[in-house]
Protein backbone atom coordinates (compact mmCIF):
# COMPACT_ATOMS: atom_id res chain seq x y z
CA UNK A 1 0.00 0.00 0.00
CA UNK A 2 1.55 3.21 -0.51
CA UNK A 3 1.66 6.05 1.23
CA UNK A 4 -1.73 8.17 -0.45
CA UNK A 5 -3.88 4.89 -0.04
CA UNK A 6 -2.64 4.91 3.49
CA UNK A 7 -3.32 8.41 3.90
CA UNK A 8 -7.33 8.02 2.48
CA UNK A 9 -7.85 4.70 4.49
CA UNK A 10 -6.76 6.92 7.86
CA UNK A 11 -9.12 9.61 6.64
CA UNK A 12 -11.77 7.19 5.84
CA UNK A 13 -11.63 5.46 9.31
CA UNK A 14 -10.97 9.17 10.93
CA UNK A 15 -14.21 10.45 9.30
CA UNK A 16 -16.21 7.37 9.66
CA UNK A 17 -15.27 7.56 13.63
CA UNK A 18 -16.52 11.13 13.28
CA UNK A 19 -19.91 10.07 11.81
CA UNK A 20 -20.82 7.54 13.79
CA UNK A 21 -20.25 9.20 17.14
CA UNK A 22 -22.41 12.25 15.60
CA UNK A 23 -24.68 9.73 15.21
CA UNK A 24 -24.26 8.38 18.30
CA UNK A 25 -24.94 11.66 19.62
CA UNK A 26 -27.57 12.48 17.95
CA UNK A 27 -29.50 9.57 18.92
CA UNK A 28 -28.72 10.30 22.71
CA UNK A 29 -30.31 13.52 22.38
CA UNK A 30 -33.51 12.45 20.75
CA UNK A 31 -33.72 9.64 23.60
CA UNK A 32 -33.74 12.33 26.53
CA UNK A 33 -36.60 14.51 24.78
CA UNK A 34 -38.96 14.58 27.54
CA UNK A 35 -42.32 12.67 26.28
CA UNK A 36 -45.39 14.46 24.36
CA UNK A 37 -47.09 16.96 26.63
CA UNK A 38 -50.07 16.41 27.66
CA UNK A 39 -53.14 19.08 26.86
CA UNK A 40 -54.44 21.20 29.81
CA UNK A 41 -57.79 20.66 30.70
CA UNK A 42 -59.67 22.70 32.42
CA UNK A 43 -63.78 21.88 32.90
CA UNK A 44 -65.40 25.16 35.16
CA UNK A 45 -66.56 25.00 38.76
CA UNK A 46 -69.83 22.91 38.70
CA UNK A 47 -70.12 21.72 35.85
CA UNK A 48 -70.20 17.73 34.56
CA UNK A 49 -69.85 16.97 30.98
CA UNK A 50 -71.55 14.16 29.02
CA UNK A 51 -68.55 14.05 26.72
CA UNK A 52 -64.95 12.92 28.05
CA UNK A 53 -62.04 15.07 26.67
CA UNK A 54 -61.34 12.00 24.32
CA UNK A 55 -64.37 12.02 22.37
CA UNK A 56 -64.42 15.79 22.64
CA UNK A 57 -60.60 15.97 20.92
CA UNK A 58 -61.88 13.30 19.00
CA UNK A 59 -64.36 15.09 17.38
CA UNK A 60 -62.57 18.47 16.94
CA UNK A 61 -60.17 16.50 14.83
CA UNK A 62 -62.21 14.45 12.60
CA UNK A 63 -63.90 17.71 10.85
CA UNK A 64 -65.64 20.47 11.75
CA UNK A 65 -68.14 20.93 9.15
CA UNK A 66 -68.84 24.14 7.26
CA UNK A 67 -66.67 26.44 9.05
CA UNK A 68 -63.50 24.98 7.81
CA UNK A 69 -61.45 21.62 9.11
CA UNK A 70 -58.42 20.92 11.17
CA UNK A 71 -55.80 18.88 9.42
CA UNK A 72 -54.13 16.04 11.54
CA UNK A 73 -52.18 16.13 12.95
CA UNK A 74 -53.28 18.35 15.64
CA UNK A 75 -51.59 19.09 18.43
CA UNK A 76 -53.74 20.04 21.53
CA UNK A 77 -52.65 22.72 23.66
CA UNK A 78 -55.40 23.37 25.87
CA UNK A 79 -58.88 22.63 26.82
CA UNK A 80 -61.66 24.47 28.34
CA UNK A 81 -65.09 22.97 29.33
CA UNK A 82 -67.28 26.14 29.88
CA UNK A 83 -70.85 27.73 29.42
CA UNK A 84 -71.21 28.95 25.92
CA UNK A 85 -72.29 32.42 27.65
CA UNK A 86 -69.07 33.11 29.19
CA UNK A 87 -66.51 31.33 26.24
CA UNK A 88 -65.17 34.56 25.32
CA UNK A 89 -63.56 33.95 28.93
CA UNK A 90 -61.25 31.74 27.87
CA UNK A 91 -61.28 32.50 23.60
CA UNK A 92 -61.87 36.34 23.07
CA UNK A 93 -62.79 35.48 19.34
CA UNK A 94 -65.05 32.79 19.51
CA UNK A 95 -68.67 33.70 18.92
CA UNK A 96 -71.20 33.34 21.62
CA UNK A 97 -74.66 31.41 20.30
CA UNK A 98 -77.38 33.14 21.47
CA UNK A 99 -79.66 30.04 20.95
CA UNK A 100 -76.61 27.72 23.15
CA UNK A 101 -76.45 30.28 25.72
CA UNK A 102 -76.82 27.99 28.78
CA UNK A 103 -75.18 24.66 27.09
CA UNK A 104 -71.87 22.94 28.02
CA UNK A 105 -69.04 23.55 25.38
CA UNK A 106 -65.36 22.10 24.77
CA UNK A 107 -63.17 24.75 23.87
CA UNK A 108 -60.03 22.66 22.37
CA UNK A 109 -57.23 25.12 21.01
CA UNK A 110 -54.04 23.77 19.49
CA UNK A 111 -51.36 23.75 16.67
CA UNK A 112 -51.62 22.48 13.21
CA UNK A 113 -53.36 22.71 9.81
CA UNK A 114 -56.46 25.24 9.92
CA UNK A 115 -58.56 25.55 7.12
CA UNK A 116 -61.26 27.94 7.61
CA UNK A 117 -64.01 27.97 4.56
CA UNK A 118 -65.81 30.43 5.12
CA UNK A 119 -64.95 33.10 3.21
CA UNK A 120 -66.09 35.31 0.36
CA UNK A 121 -67.37 34.12 -3.21
CA UNK A 122 -64.18 33.26 -5.13
CA UNK A 123 -61.69 34.20 -2.32
CA UNK A 124 -59.04 31.00 -1.52
CA UNK A 125 -59.59 29.80 2.29
CA UNK A 126 -58.01 31.39 5.11
CA UNK A 127 -55.37 29.10 6.58
CA UNK A 128 -53.50 29.28 10.44
CA UNK A 129 -51.23 26.99 11.95
CA UNK A 130 -52.81 27.15 15.28
CA UNK A 131 -56.78 28.21 15.99
CA UNK A 132 -59.33 26.49 18.10
CA UNK A 133 -62.48 24.65 17.76
CA UNK A 134 -65.41 24.86 19.65
CA UNK A 135 -67.51 21.40 20.83
CA UNK A 136 -71.37 21.31 21.87
CA UNK A 137 -71.41 18.90 24.84
CA UNK A 138 -74.55 18.00 24.71
CA UNK A 139 -74.72 16.80 20.38
CA UNK A 140 -70.92 16.53 20.24
CA UNK A 141 -71.40 18.75 17.22
CA UNK A 142 -68.76 21.29 16.57
CA UNK A 143 -70.43 24.85 16.53
CA UNK A 144 -67.78 26.74 15.25
CA UNK A 145 -64.09 26.92 14.73
CA UNK A 146 -61.43 29.78 15.16
CA UNK A 147 -58.08 31.15 14.06
CA UNK A 148 -55.47 32.22 15.68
Amino acid sequence: MNSFTAFRFRLFIALGGVVLLGLGLVGLAAASQPAALQPVIEISPGLSPQLSAEEAISIATTGTGTNGDVSAPLTVTNVHVIVMANIKEVEPNAFVDPGARDGIVWVIRGTGKFVGWRVPPGAQPITGNQGYVVVDDATGQVLQMGMP
